[in-house]
C-alpha cells in the first residue's frame, strides 16, 4: 500500500504542474494579442497606433509658420527671423598681412555684438541655369551684330560709291563679331556640360537674426500689423549693422528676400530632391496653390492697355514711314531695289566703256544693256500704274459705300469726288512719266 500511495502522489503532482504550465502559456498568448479597443492591425499586418491617439498636423513638424516681408514667422507670430547671406573670401590665398586684417576685423565684429546671432553653413549643388540663360542671350546679341555687319559688308562690296577704306573697316568688324560670337557659343556649350555634373557643390554662409515680439517694451497696445512693422524695423537695423561690421573683414552681405528664404528652407528640408525641383521655377508655376485662380482684373486691364499701346505705336510708325516716303526723306524698299539695279546697269556700262574691245562691239553691248533697262522701266511703270489704279478704285468704292449710308448727302459731293478721282489719276500718270524720264536720263 505504501508504494501505491507514492505513485498516486507523484501522478497528482505532475498533473498539477502541467495545469499550471498551460495556464501560464494561455496568459502569455492573451498578452501578446492586440486588443481591438487599444490597438489595430493594418492591412499589411503591421501594428498601428491606438485609435484614440491624438492626431498631429504636418505643420507641427515644421518650425516656422510662414515666410513674408523678408522674414520667417515662428511661434504663431511671436518670433521673427531675418537671414543675411555672406559672400565667402579666399582666406588661404591671402598674404599674412591680409589674413591678420581679416581676423582683427572679425574680432571687432564679435566684440560689437549686443544680441545673439547664429552662423549657418549650407552645402548645395551648383545651379548654372541662370548663367546659361545669360550666356545664350549674349550669344543672340552677338549673332545679330554679326549678321548686321555681314549685310553691311556685302552691300558695300557691291556698291561702287563706297570707298575701299570703308569696305576694309566693315570687313574687320564682320570678322571681329564672327570670332566673338563663336567664342561665346563655345563658352555656353562648356558651361552646359559643367551643369550636367551633379557632384559640383558650393558652400553658402548665412548669419541668422531673431527677434521676439515680447522684447518690445511698451505700455501702448499695437495691432498685429504694427508689431510686425516694429519687429521688421528692428531686425533690418540690426542686419544693416552686421553687414557694415562684416565689411571690415572684406565680407560682403545682403538681406535675403522672401523667395530666397523659401529656397534656403526648401533645400535644407529636401536635400535629396534639391535637383528634382527648382524652387524658383516651382514658385513661378504656382505649385503651392491648392486651387486654380484667374487673373486679376487689373492685370487684364493692364494687358489690354499694353496691347492697345503696342497697336497704336505700330500704326504711328507706319504713318511716319509713309510720310517719310512721301516727303522723300525715307527710301522705300522698291526704290532701294531700283537704285541698286540702276547702279548695277551704270557700272556695267562703265565697264564696257573702259574695256579694250573695238568701238562697234562696245556700242552693240551698250545698246543691249540700254534696251533691257528700258524694258525693266516699262514693266515697273505698268505694275505701279495697275497698283495705283487698284488703290484708287478701292478708295472710290469705300467712299460710295459711306455715301449710301447717308440719306441726305447732296449730289454735288459725288461730282466733287469724281473730279478729285480724275485729278488724282492724271497726277499719277504725270508722276509716272516723270519717274521714267529721270531713270532714262541716268542711262
Amino acid at each position: 500500500m505504501g508504494s501505491e500511495a507514492i505513485i498516486a502522489i507523484v501522478f497528482a503532482v505532475c498533473v498539477g504542474a502541467f495545469g499550471i504550465y498551460m495556464l501560464v502559456e494561455k496568459k502569455k498568448n492573451q498578452a501578446s494579442q492586440t486588443p481591438s479597443s487599444t490597438k489595430t492591425e493594418g492591412l499589411n499586418g503591421y501594428k498601428t497606433k491606438p485609435s484614440d491617439a491624438p492626431a498631429k498636423d504636418m505643420a507641427g513638424f515644421i518650425r516656422f509658420d510662414k515666410i513674408a516681408n523678408d522674414m520667417i514667422y515662428q511661434k504663431n507670430g511671436q518670433r521673427y527671423t531675418m537671414v543675411i547671406e555672406c559672400k565667402g573670401i579666399n582666406y588661404e590665398l591671402m598674404s599674412e598681412v591680409e589674413k591678420m586684417a581679416v581676423e582683427e576685423g572679425f574680432m571687432a565684429f564679435l566684440n560689437t555684438l549686443k544680441y545673439p546671432i547664429q552662423l549657418y553653413v549650407q552645402t548645395r549643388s551648383v545651379d548654372l541655369s541662370e548663367n546659361i540663360k545669360k550666356y545664350k542671350e549674349r550669344v543672340n546679341e552677338f549673332e545679330e551684330k554679326k549678321q548686321e555687319f555681314v549685310t553691311k559688308y556685302n552691300q558695300a562690296e557691291d556698291d561702287i560709291d563706297v570707298s575701299k577704306d570703308e569696305v576694309d573697316r566693315l570687313r574687320r568688324e564682320k570678322v571681329k563679331f564672327t570670332n566673338i560670337s563663336e567664342y561665346v557659343q563655345d563658352i555656353t556649350k562648356y558651361v552646359e556640360k559643367m551643369a550636367l555634373n551633379k557632384y559640383m557643390l558650393q558652400r553658402k554662409f548665412y548669419v541668422v537674426l531673431s527677434y521676439n515680439k515680447s522684447d518690445i517694451y511698451t505700455t501702448e497696445k499695437f495691432s498685429n500689423e504694427e508689431y510686425e512693422e516694429l519687429c521688421y524695423r528692428e531686425l533690418y537695423t540690426r542686419a544693416q549693422g552686421i553687414i557694415g561690421s562684416l565689411m571690415a573683414c572684406s565680407v560682403q552681405g545682403r538681406v535675403l528676400k522672401s523667395n530666397d528664404l523659401a529656397e534656403l528652407l526648401y533645400i535644407s528640408l529636401n536635400k535629396d530632391d534639391e535637383k528634382a525641383i527648382n524652387i524658383k521655377e516651382a514658385l513661378d508655376a504656382g505649385f503651392y496653390r491648392l486651387y486654380s485662380t484667374t487673373e486679376d482684373v487689373r492685370e487684364k486691364r493692364q494687358e489690354m492697355l499694353d496691347e492697345e499701346i503696342k497697336n497704336e505705336s505700330v500704326r504711328r510708325v507706319q504713318e511716319a514711314i509713309q510720310e517719310g516716303i512721301k516727303n522723300g526723306t525715307i527710301v522705300s524698299e522698291e526704290e532701294l531695289k531700283d537704285q541698286l539695279d540702276k547702279k548695277i546697269d551704270t557700272n556695267a556700262i562703265r565697264m564696257v566703256e573702259a574695256s579694250s574691245i573695238d568701238s562697234t562691239t562696245k556700242e552693240e553691248i551698250k545698246k543691249i544693256l540700254i534696251d533691257k533697262r528700258r524694258e525693266k522701266l516699262a514693266k515697273r511703270k505698268e505694275e505701279r500704274k495697275q497698283k495705283q489704279e487698284e488703290e484708287t478704285n478701292e478708295n472710290v468704292v469705300e467712299k460710295k459705300l459711306e455715301e449710301t449710308t447717308k440719306d441726305e448727302v447732296p449730289k454735288k459731293t459725288e461730282e466733287v469726288v469724281i473730279e478729285n478721282v480724275q485729278k488724282n489719276e492724271e497726277n499719277i500718270v504725270v508722276s509716272n512719266n516723270n519717274d521714267e524720264s529721270e531713270d532714262e536720263s541716268i542711262i
